[in-house]
């Protein structure tokens, strides 16, 4: 059965692709109902599903796209015009046999009923399309067959749709269309292997600081310069070997942005609004992990953009605007980073709106609401229970989406920054690492203690003396190059034990999204590549902590969430 279980997985990885080349195109089909290629695209991808479903002796999911390729191949003749009643059923085909497909590899069995579908594909097949039935009448139809579903008991087939044997139909032959270059590979041996480079990292970084110190010992000693040449060849290859293991990881975002463009749409329908949605830089990579993590922020964000953001058609001509409002989602790459940039042309936030709900709802006082600056007043839309909305409805009001966001993305070292002209539109920018297993970091020493800041947020290191140390609106900062600089000393914020008096200060000079903040250490230690290390519930009640390592010397090194920690400082200075 293993061989038969192979084959289904495949099945199953295949299917999921077509529904999303289906789903892509059917959305495309809505804007133009007179290209044929696109027809011929979700007729292909049913009919490819459909064989390899009967092959693998799965029932409904077969029976169901047999019928919606009936359905395509009405409308590829001529014969049946593309409506939104008829996309409408052929988006709840692809809905259904998702469901079906995820039901087969959870419990390998086709649990999810295809009545209801199944009947309202039969009502448009059914209607006629002429001089005394006009097209409006499939909404009419499939309405109707939506509430006989609704109101008769499913159905059930004879069989239970587990995959009985190996051999289909005769004449069904299974399409798996492997490329001779490709094989895939379970994510649990990739997450494995990424493991093992980890602590091939550790052990490398902790072998070349004994070898700095064995050949600071034996200066001229060949044996120390031939143990030291050969680490450096086998600090290359460690090198080239964490950034292969490490792109086998790497998925393009297009995969995450897929979904979108159905969700906007049927978004959109439900609001009465007219909204294109654009999709730019679908081929940048990020790591399987962080592409996960990417989903609820993103999906938070653009229906913000379709809810709060995008004005009506009516509004909009008011304004002076195409009546068809515009969502963008963009990616690309910045270094270590991957920025997404979700953004509309709608109305835009008003940063003095956004002070008086802040103050409404007890987040903070009228006092300090006034004396935020306009960018810092948009920050408050990330606190838990702000919302701009009176009421909640099923889409937003209930005040957690945008927490939801900054939450996620600050537990794998990314942030969100907002820029908005009201009236014009908002973009928020999303910041997050390639990889979240292995990072560069820049170590600093305060007293006693290690830590690493992740170097994706260090813009710059500067000496604290060779500037003066101010109070401006009850916080200490410096002007760094006639801009204002909030400092915050990290002993402070974490309560390290004092020690010694450091012999000086350091102001590593970091960036929040659009934010710019100074964090005062003692010491430079230097720059390395650390692996992230879980730290259990050791330091769980310190702000601003994301995990640990083992640093070359073999003491463990604190990881700083510098978003987090950010954020903790200002909770404090609105305090004082």
């Amino acid at each position: 059965m293993s061989e038969f279980r192979d084959i289904l997985d495949e099945f199953i990885q295949e299917s999921r692709e077509l529904l999303e080349q289906a789903e892509g195109a059917l959305i495309e089909l809505e804007r133009r109902p007179q290209e044929g290629a696109l027809l011929d695209a979700i007729f292909r991808a049913f009919h490819t599903i459909k064989g390899t479903a009967s092959f693998v002796g799965l029932e409904r999911t077969t029976q169901l796209t047999h019928r919606a390729e009936d359905l395509l191949n009405r409308m590829r003749k001529g014969e049946l015009p593309v409506t939104p009643a008829v996309l409408d059923v052929l988006f709840s085909v692809i809905d259904r046999t998702r469901r079906l497909i995820e039901s087969v590899q959870s419990r390998e069995a086709e649990e999810e009923s295809i009545d209801d579908v199944l009947l309202m594909i039969e009502v448009i097949l059914d209607v006629e399309v002429g001089p005394g039935r006009p097209i409006s009448h499939h909404a009419e139809a499939v309405e109707g067959a939506q509430r006989e579903s609704d109101a008769s008991s499913p159905i059930q087939p004879s069989q239970e749709g587990r995959p009985a044997s190996r051999s289909g139909p005769a004449g069904a032959e299974p399409r798996m269309g492997l490329s001779e270059q490709t094989i895939r590979v379970d994510v649990e041996r990739l997450d494995h292997l990424m493991n093992l480079v980890g602590e091939l990292v550790l052990s490398r970084n902790q072998l070349l600081e004994l070898a700095r110190v064995l050949r600071a010992e034996l200066q001229g000693n060949d044996s120390a310069e031939r143990v030291w040449d050969m680490l450096a060849q086998l600090d290359w290859i460690t090198n080239e070997i964490q950034r292969a293991v490490t792109r086998t990881r790497m998925v393009p975002v297009g995969r995450v942005f897929a979904r979108f463009e159905r969700m906007v749409r049927d978004l959109a329908r439900e609001l009465e609004k007219s909204i294109r949605f654009e999709a730019f830089g679908a081929d940048t990579e990020v790591d399987k992990s962080v592409a996960e993590v990417l989903v609820d922020p993103l999906v938070h964000l653009i229906r913000n953009a379709v809810d709060h953001g995008i004005e009506s058609p009516s509004e909009r001509l008011q304004r002076g605007k195409p009546a068809e409002g515009k969502v963008q989602l963009r990616a690309y790459q910045e270094g270590n980073t991957i920025v997404l940039e979700v953004s509309d042309d709608g109305r835009g936030i008003d940063p003095n709106f956004v002070r008086r709900r802040a103050v409404e709802k007890g987040l903070l006082s009228r006092e300090a609401a006034e004396g935020l600056s306009d960018l810092e007043a948009l920050q408050l839309i990330f606190l838990p229970g702000f919302s701009t909305r009176t009421e909640a409805s099923n889409l937003s009001g209930r005040g957690v989406g945008m927490d939801v966001v900054r939450t996620n993305l600050a537990r794998i070292g990314g942030s969100v920054s907002v820029q908005t002209e009201p009236g014009q539109g908002t973009t928020f920018t999303l910041r997050l690492p390639l990889t979240l297993a292995i990072i560069p970091g820049l170590t600093v020493g305060v007293y006693e203690e290690c830590f690493i800041i992740p170097l994706s947020t260090v813009l710059e290191i500067v000496r604290l003396s060779d500037y003066r140390v101010e109070v401006s609106e009850g916080r200490r900062v410096i002007v760094l190059r006639d801009q204002i600089l909030p400092l915050y000393w990290l002993h402070e914020l974490l309560q390290v034990p004092a020690g010694a008096p450091p012999a000086g200060e350091y102001v590593v000079v970091l960036a929040v999204g659009e934010q710019r903040f100074g964090l005062v250490v003692h010491t430079l230690v230097g720059q390395e590549e650390v692996v992230v290390k879980s730290i259990g519930s050791v330091f769980g009640q310190l702000p601003g902590i994301a995990g640990g390592t083992i640093r070359g010397n073999g003491q463990v090194g604190i990881i700083l969430d510098i978003p987090e920690l950010y954020r903790y400082a200002q909770t404090l200075a609105w305090a004082a």
